[in-house]
């Protein structure tokens, strides 16, 4: 309880983070790291990357991972757009610049819930499913207007069965415009 509040902690290990700090910490504090006991240097594996999180709501520990990095890609997201604007010269700042911005990341935060919605008991965080769908190249052919889609290997492939989508091997642009249009008149 938190100021009369039942809560709930969840507690996460962020390996990444984890190894990072601790790889950091026998490198600038060697004598400091041999003379601790195993029991600490275990302590050490994990401290650098500990975090809890409180919520006064009950989710399973994977749904809630899920729902503060989604939160956090957002943050970053409009992170991001302040960082955009003030590397941007004075003179591009145009409504039209701003706007297309803003747009483009509405419509970035519209996809990801869209996706969270879709891979509801996915073996994939959304994070691994983004990164795995995003892990395709294309090669265009400006002669011919095809886009060519490298082969996916099983990962990449699930991850997209599980949204529904067939990797194509190429996309003819016309075609793809032409369907695009179509669709949404």
């Amino acid at each position: 309880m938190i100021f009369g509040t039942p809560v709930r902690c969840y507690v996460y290990v962020d390996k990444y983070n984890a190894l990072k700090g601790h790889t950091s910490y026998m490198m600038e504090h060697p004598e400091e790291y041999e003379a601790l006991t195993n029991r600490e240097k275990n302590w050490y594996q994990a401290k650098f990357g500990y975090f809890v999180l409180i919520a006064n709501y009950l989710k399973t520990p994977s749904q809630m991972l899920d729902e503060y990095f989604c939160r956090t890609n957002i943050e970053t997201a409009f992170k991001t757009d302040k960082e955009y604007l003030k590397l941007l010269p004075l003179c591009k700042w145009s409504d039209l610049t701003v706007r297309g911005k803003i747009l483009s990341d509405v419509i970035d935060s519209i996809l990801r819930s869209k996706i969270q919605q879709i891979r509801k008991g996915s073996v994939y965080s959304l994070s691994a499913m983004i990164g795995k769908c995003q892990s395709l190249m294309c090669f265009r052919d400006k002669n011919s207007e095809q886009v060519y889609v490298e082969v996916a290997n099983k990962q990449v492939r699930t991850c997209y069965e599980e949204l529904g989508v067939t990797v194509p091997q190429k996309i003819d642009l016309k075609s793809y415009m032409t369907d695009l249009f179509d669709q949404n008149l």
